[in-house]
């Protein structure tokens, strides 16, 4: 095969992993098993579009492409002192491979693709899951699980519309002077988001989040006197969707009710069971902390841990907080490389426009969720920020090449 046969191919899968990759992102919000299917494909597209020797060296000298690498390659280091079944040892390695995807997408997205389009495709996907979301609430043609969440859970979906409320109001206040028609669409879609978490369906992470995001929005787009505003707005709409939402004042105070000892066992409630494994999980840590027990000793070391001491949670696999999770793996090395990473890809995104604020958002909503659920090892909130950033990223690369080169001064 000639160059120039070689080159066409590489154009025309670089074309099918772009749509592929769009692909991904519609179905995210919908289902686990379209977006594995899909993901595997563009995989193989990517990587035929992709991989070369450029792109290894320009991969190999970002630290954002480095350490998801490197996190991977603690986790397949970890076999060797994990003290797991061996079956259990090779499952733990799963949840971590996506994040070998990140670098795949600087590179796509870096050398071209439509960033821009993928954030329209994943507001249409949202949207269209916000208009069912408001409609089975209303009319539920089906059972739920839970009223308003007709696929996935909850927290999930509270998750993403967090995310994209929050992408729509950052494009509202910058278009605002040119186009302020379009700012007020944009900014009434985001408080269509906020109102299902509010009275729909909220996940309680997503409170944190939302005021993390508040933070990131304001401090990104005004100075002292305008952020004092946006800050005194902030609570003002806060304490409104308070005062009209018994069932956010409900979810919110009923975290008192659940950890109220008077309650017969506390493993019976969900805060009470989340609270019983971060002590297991601190109490394992500790005879383990600077390399862990290895790579996939979560449910190994709850279960010895729950049997010695009565009163815990017994049969637990999940920490439900992800700095837990890799503690108990691989030990303050492991979360050293999870803090690294996450900083160099805030740095990363320190830059204005669109791409800069996706990036931004991604990472702090991992980092914060990450302290009450294993995002980073979960399925969908996993994907949703390995795709996100890797997307982003790619664009923020893009900008930076664009860039003209600083000027020396005389």
């Amino acid at each position: 095969m000639n160059l120039q046969a070689m080159t066409l191919d590489r154009g025309r899968l670089a074309g099918l992993a772009d749509h592929l990759a769009a692909a991904v992102v519609v179905s995210l919000p919908w289902s686990t098993s379209a977006t594995s299917i899909l993901v595997a494909v563009w995989a193989v597209a990517a990587l035929g579009a992709t991989l070369d020797a450029k792109a290894v060296r320009e991969m190999a000298a970002l630290p954002a492409a480095v350490l998801p690498v490197a996190l991977v390659a603690l986790t397949l280091a970890g076999m060797l002192w994990t003290e797991a079944p061996a079956r259990d040892a090779v499952t733990g390695i799963v949840p971590f491979l996506k994040l070998l995807v990140i670098p795949v997408l600087f590179v796509q997205f870096g050398r071209g693709g439509r960033s821009d389009l993928m954030l329209r495709i994943w507001l249409v996907s949202t949207g269209a899951l916000l208009a069912v979301s408001w409609a089975v609430f209303f009319f539920p043609v089906w059972r739920m699980d839970y009223p308003g969440v007709p696929v996935k859970d909850y927290i999930f979906q509270s998750i993403e519309f967090t995310l994209s409320a929050f992408v729509l109001l950052d494009r509202a206040i910058a278009s605002w002077r040119k186009h302020r028609t379009a700012a007020l669409v944009l900014a009434g879609l985001a408080s269509v988001f906020l109102a299902d978490i509010v009275f729909v369906a909220l996940g309680r992470t997503s409170i944190v989040i939302i005021a993390v995001l508040f933070g990131l929005l304001g401090v990104r787009h005004f100075q002292r006197r305008a952020l004092v505003i946006f800050a005194a707005a902030g609570i003002v709409i806060a304490t409104a969707a308070w005062t009209t939402s018994p069932y956010l004042r409900d979810r919110v105070t009923h975290i008192v009710a659940e950890l109220d000892p008077a309650h017969a066992n506390l493993n019976e409630t969900s805060s009470g069971i989340r609270v019983g494994v971060w002590k297991m999980s601190m109490t394992v840590i500790g005879e383990a902390p600077l390399f862990g027990h290895g790579t996939g000793s979560l449910a190994a070391m709850f279960a010895r841990t729950a049997a010695a001491t009565p009163g815990l949670p017994a049969g637990a696999t999940n920490p439900h907080n992800q700095y837990f999770a890799v503690a108990i793996q691989f030990g303050l090395v492991g979360v050293f490389v999870l803090l690294a990473m996450w900083a160099v890809q805030l740095r990363m995104f320190l830059l204005p426009g669109t791409a800069g604020f996706i990036g931004l958002s991604l990472v702090l909503e991992n980092a914060v969720a990450s302290l009450f659920n294993s995002h980073l090892s979960d399925f969908s909130h996993g994907w949703l920020y390995v795709f996100g950033l890797g997307i982003a990223g790619g664009a923020v690369l893009r900008q930076r090449r664009a860039a003209p080169p600083p000027q020396r001064p005389d």
